[in-house]
């Protein structure tokens, strides 16, 4: 199982809306064929281990981190294809949160004469994980929201005339493009786009540039922005009525409107509109007002906070999360499972306000 979810993540930021899985075919104590869900469209993880197991799936046993599917959409389910190609037992991740599956795989599975085995606790939690945004969106009808700054040890994510480049060194940068890579979408506000004139791409070695999404109520996106040079995921503005009318057409560009009473983006309604369009992660890089606005709204659901060390001083000079914020100490969101890596000379602190496991049962059996 544990090569099984290393499969899963591959596909990381690539199978939306469909989730990421990952499945291994065992036979006599060797690894006859294994298999990832690439793309929605893409035959699922099942299938590609079955063609690579060809005659050795008779009498095999399956390891697949999501149970196999029993309904049609863009491809054949997975079930009739398991019972057909002999696999004797399959050993399943977590139980699929679809309602349209949930269970009815395994039934089917086990009414063909197929053993079915549900993993211990702790390696359903894992596997819950690698999905949290498609349980995000299937649980919630939105994306999971993970919200990155980068702070100077003294609060500010820049200097009191606006510089910014670059408070986190080059480890922390690397980390951070290996994660918009792992995410469907980059979202930023206007107001960083203004101005650093961001690419908004992963440089990684992949190559692979996520959707970028800009929040700009008023429509003052530059046709001439750097984020228009790489559109292969396209980019989407989320605007008011107003906005859009500012706004100058631009290849690769989607403008969704959404406002709300004050003539502002209305972000959960845009947070809606994504989920209704397939999104199942958004990597959210602000700046301190959009930050603000999420944190508000209840629409971040991981936290992943740089503190470099450096002391940039400044009155004026911004913090990493605005918005109305609390009151109270007390009443203060508080980080789950948190922990703390050292990159170079800066310090990721990670944690959660939101995990599947806040809507899934685990079962120990089924």
């Amino acid at each position: 199982m544990q090569r099984a979810m290393q499969l899963a993540a591959g596909g990381l930021g690539r199978t939306s809306p469909n989730p990421v899985v990952g499945a291994v075919i065992v036979n006599q104590d060797k690894v006859v064929g294994e298999g990832l869900h690439l793309q929605a469209g893409d035959p699922h993880a099942e299938v590609f281990a079955l063609r690579e197991a060809e005659e050795q799936a008779r009498g095999a046993t399956m390891y697949v981190t999501l149970e196999p599917c029993c309904v049609e959409g863009r491809t054949p389910p997975c079930v009739p294809q398991l019972v057909e190609a002999g696999i004797k037992k399959v050993v399943v991740g977590l139980i699929d949160p679809d309602p349209r599956v949930q269970g009815r795989g395994l039934k089917q599975l086990r009414e063909a004469g197929i053993e079915v085995e549900l993993v211990e606790d702790d390696l359903q939690e894992a596997c819950a994980e690698l999905n949290r945004g498609f349980i995000k969106r299937i649980s919630a009808g939105r994306p999971y929201v993970t919200m990155k700054f980068a702070a100077s040890l003294d609060g500010k994510i820049a200097t009191h005339t606006g510089d910014s480049k670059y408070i986190t060194g080059p480890e922390a940068r690397r980390w951070v493009h290996r994660e918009r890579d792992d995410h469907d979408a980059i979202m930023v506000g206007i107001n960083t786009v203004l101005k650093d004139d961001p690419l908004l791409t992963s440089r990684n070695p992949s190559g692979r540039t996520p959707t970028k999404i800009i929040v700009d109520s008023r429509g003052r996106l530059p046709a001439e922005s750097k984020l228009f040079d790489d559109i292969e995921n396209g980019v989407i503005v989320l605007t008011t009525r107003s906005g859009a009318a500012n706004l100058k057409a631009r290849e690769g560009q989607r403008v969704i409107v959404s406002e709300d009473e004050d003539g502002r983006v209305n972000l959960v309604k845009s947070l809606q509109i994504l989920g209704k369009i397939g999104f199942n992660t958004v990597f959210l890089e602000g700046g301190s007002r959009l930050n603000g606005s999420m944190l508000d709204l209840g629409l971040i659901d991981r936290v992943a906070g740089f503190v470099a060390p450096v002391l940039l001083g400044g009155e004026s000079a911004p913090s990493p999360v605005s918005g109305q914020g609390m009151s109270r100490v007390t009443d203060g969101l508080k980080l789950r499972d948190v922990g703390w890596t050292a990159l170079g000379s800066d310090l990721l602190i990670e944690g959660y306000l939101w995990k599947p496991t806040d809507v899934l049962e685990l079962p120990a059996q089924v």
